[in-house]
């Protein structure tokens, strides 16, 4: 019991930092890109903290800890990325002011095409019913 409650505390605290790693790495390297520069070292960067956020996903979707930080950060990153592509009218009045258009934390930025693979691999690794089973089960 208290690995799914670490889990899940794990998942909610991860799923935040993984949308602002990915945000921020996505517009890095996309502004590197376009700009020209080839790989500045802040696009160097970038793609090291994309690695990082792939060598979390990793765990997690693949540790025996508890499957409820796998499930919760993937369903809370793949609830934040659908929300705009379900109901793109929502998103700007329920975040009018504190979350600017233009922001890396908006649901409709840069981390949106990346939130939605790593989410829908986190959730659904959640979901396989070995990983719930404790490792002393017969």
């Amino acid at each position: 019991m208290l690995r799914h409650l670490i889990g899940l505390l794990t998942g909610l605290a991860i799923a935040p930092a993984m949308w602002a790693a990915l945000a921020w790495s996505a517009r890095r390297i996309s502004t590197a890109v376009d700009g020209g520069d080839g790989f500045a070292p802040l696009a160097l960067t970038a793609v090291g903290a994309l690695m990082a956020v792939g060598i979390a996903c990793g765990f997690l979707a693949g540790a025996r800890i508890s499957p409820l930080a796998a499930f919760f950060s993937g369903g809370l990153l793949l609830g934040y990325a659908l929300w705009p592509v379900m109901a793109p009218g929502a998103v700007d009045p329920v975040l009018p002011g504190w979350v600017p258009d233009d922001s890396l934390l908006h649901p409709m930025g840069p981390g949106l095409l990346l939130a939605l693979p790593l989410g829908t691999l986190l959730f659904i690794s959640g979901l396989v019913p070995s990983r719930w089973r404790s490792r002393r089960a017969p």
